[in-house]
């Protein structure tokens, strides 16, 4: 992306110069350069506008982080079937589904009760105790075992890669007479067509439910198809792992997506499913969205940029045309000082707010550099003549505008 806006100004110089100011010119508009200069700003803006906008489509898409005072719970439902939810608030989920509650009051104690519906014998509720702190998110995955609803305390899974790559956690779910029990040093094995990535496992021991549930902490990968192993017996030897080991599953992974992928009976039989779940949806708006305004920034560059230096060269006398350019690129460094001033504060919250601030800045400045302009009276240059060389002595002289130096002496002695 940073390619295309040198590139555009390589196309939209000559497409400007020998196009668009000709034709503009045949109806009398944008013909002196303090109109350029100003619609280039404003097109500036225009472009920080649509950045803005585009960037509140972007934030919307994101997973809403809970204020202070307040928390979220959410609540992954690996079971297949049904899940009412008592305490918090009454809600249903069905298999497979996951849900947010948000806007909780935090720094509270809330007692929630979980019970299937559907799942045979699986009737039971379970009662837990949770206290939601000021904002933060917590999250639980409800399954089962021996009739009874197990709970598993999640870390945050909520969030995105800060790299725009997929965020994923595992979990296995075992009974103890399943013929699968990997050990403390089993490593889990995500194998895709180019890149493959080892990963050792937390476990925890439930003895009195007869379950043991293993973990892995949140990772981020690349985006694609992957294909999950999880090794029966440890083995110093990766490549012989790899070699040697069931295909548990696969699945897939998109950029900025976040996912949570479970190992678990079936039905409390020995059989295992493995399912992925969506915890955060991955990026919905291209990158390519972004061209539009590098497209209409670029113009204004050109208007405003390119203008500006040939006025502040045209318009100056001969003694100070230097010091001019100069002064004019000085207020670039001055805007570029705001930004840093305005980026280290950290006025604001969400980016989308930045980018409004700076396009309102920019439509407040243009309107009154505006009118100034209006009344801005042009310093008609004199045009300078061809000189012309006498051969006779060598000496240059010119047709028009000789000007005396009383401070050059004759240096012939």
């Amino acid at each position: 992306m940073q390619v295309i806006n040198p590139l555009l100004i390589v196309i939209f110089i000559p497409m400007f110069e020998y196009i668009i100011y000709p034709v503009l010119a045949k109806f009398n508009c944008l013909t002196r350069p303090l109109q350029r200069i100003t619609t280039g700003g404003l097109l500036a803006a225009s472009s920080f506008f649509i950045a803005g906008f585009l960037q509140i489509r972007i934030e919307n898409s994101l997973p809403q982080t809970p204020t202070a005072g307040f928390s979220q719970f959410g609540i992954i439902n690996t079971l297949p079937c049904h899940l009412n939810l008592t305490g918090l608030r009454n809600i249903t989920l069905e298999s497979g589904e996951v849900h947010v509650l948000e806007n909780l009051e935090a720094d509270k104690t809330y007692r929630i009760s979980f019970a299937a519906d559907g799942c045979g014998n699986l009737t039971k509720a379970e009662d837990y105790n949770v206290t939601l702190a000021s904002g933060k998110i917590q999250t639980m995955m409800v399954t089962s075992n021996s009739g009874n609803i197990v709970l598993k305390n999640l870390e945050d899974p909520l969030r995105t890669s800060e790299t725009g790559t997929a965020n994923i956690q595992f979990f296995f779910i075992l009974h103890k007479n399943l013929k699968l029990q990997p050990t403390v040093n089993s490593t889990l094995i995500i194998k895709g067509k180019e890149n493959i990535y080892f990963v050792p496992f937390d476990f925890e021991k439930y003895t009195s439910k007869g379950i043991t549930i293993g973990s892995m902490t949140s990772m981020n990968i690349l985006p694609g198809e992957y294909n999950l192993y999880l090794p029966v017996a440890d083995s110093p030897l990766k490549e012989k792992v790899i070699q040697t080991d069931a295909k548990i599953g696969t699945f897939h992974v998109q950029n900025g997506g976040s996912y949570i992928l479970t190992l678990a009976p079936i039905n409390h039989t020995e059989k295992l499913g493995f399912h992925t779940y969506t915890i955060i949806r991955p990026n919905e708006i291209s990158i390519f969205l972004q061209i539009p305004q590098y497209m209409v920034i670029t113009a204004g560059e050109i208007m405003f940029s390119v203008t500006g230096l040939e006025f502040s060269y045209s318009q100056a006398p001969a003694s100070m045309k230097s010091v001019l350019q100069a002064a004019w690129l000085l207020t670039v460094a001055f805007g570029n000082l705001i930004v840093v001033i305005v980026a280290k504060l950290q006025l604001f919250h969400r980016q989308s707010f930045e980018f409004l601030m700076f396009a309102s800045l920019m439509v407040a400045v243009m309107l009154v550099f505006a009118i100034m302009a209006y009344f801005y009276k042009y310093v008609q240059q004199p045009q300078k003549e061809n000189t012309v060389i006498d051969q006779s002595n060598t000496e240059v002289t010119s047709r028009e505008n000789v000007f005396s130096n009383e401070a050059f002496g004759d240096d012939k002695m």
